[in-house]
This record gives structure tokens, sequence and C-alpha cells, in this order.
């Protein structure tokens, strides 16, 4: 394990990344984030850190305009997670995001009708998402785009996401 001196502390690659990907992210640099956060998903070790980064770059695609591959990325973290479901221990609640998800950029991607089908399916598990209820009965109030957009930000399901050491 390669560790950096800095202020005193020893740092890991995977730590220093995570610092990095922070301060981008805090800057608004969304560029920049979208770049550091593909490389951090191609050399991460750790498959809660990478999940992580994965949700965090599908978010900042759906965010940045760009929903096909947000929503390209929405599935792979579902398959991700769903490969993996036995090493994250909030499997169960972490599955509902990726799902919700790739729903909502399946909407505003403007596959309307395959976004209504899939939200129809979905509350059949989940009958008390009010958004994807409004996908599925095609009232959803297009001025609230932004919100909705930011609660999938907002909502990044975690895993005992330890990166520090």
């Amino acid at each position: 394990m390669v560790c950096f001196k800095i202020y005193g502390y020893l740092l890991t690659v995977d730590s220093l990344m995570h610092l990095r990907i922070q301060l981008i992210d805090k800057g608004g640099y969304k560029e920049s984030l979208e770049k550091i956060l593909e490389n951090a998903i191609k050399k991460c070790t750790k498959n809660n850190t990478k999940y992580h980064y994965m949700s965090k770059l599908a978010g900042l695609y759906l965010e940045m305009g760009k929903y096909a591959q947000a929503l390209g990325l929405f599935k792979k973290c579902s398959e991700y997670l769903e490969k993996n479901k036995t090493i994250f221990a909030n499997y169960e609640k972490m599955k509902q995001w990726p799902l919700r998800s790739i729903i909502i950029a399946t909407y505003y991607a403007g596959d309307k009708d395959e976004a209504i089908r899939k939200a129809k399916d979905y509350l059949i598990t989940y009958p008390e998402d009010l958004t994807i209820k409004s996908i599925a009965e095609g009232s959803i109030d297009e001025t609230k785009k932004g919100v909705i957009l930011d609660e999938i930000i907002d909502d990044i399901p975690y895993d005992n996401l330890y990166i520090f050491p």
C-alpha cells in the first residue's frame, strides 16, 4: 500500500483520491469532477467506494443533462450492487436508489412510455414514492425537475463508506 505524508498524516492513494474528489466537488468544477470520478472508478480497490463513485458520477451526469450517460451508469450501479450484494451490509436499503434513478433518467432522456412502464413495476414494491407515482400517472410537475434531480444526488446511498486510515 502506497502512503503519502501530508501535514503529519499518512494517507493512502484512495484517501488522497477521495480528498481530491471532495475539493473539486465543493469547488463546483463539474467537468473536472467528471474526469476524476471516471478515473477513480477505474482505479478504486474497495467495492463500497467504487459503488459510491459510480453513483456520484451517475448523479453528476444527470445534473449536467447527460441523460443517456446517466441512465447507462445507473444501470451499471444497479448491476454492480446486485452482483456484490453479499458484501453490502445495507443492500436492502441501497437497492431502491438506482432503480428509482433509472426511472427518472429514462423519463428525462425522453422515453416517457418506458419510464411509465418501469414506474408501475417499481410501485409494486415501493408504493410510497410520490415522484415515481407521478411519473406512472403521467402527472409529473415539470417545474420541479431541479428538485427531483437534486433529490437523487442528495440521496446517494452509502454502505459503511470508510476511506481514511
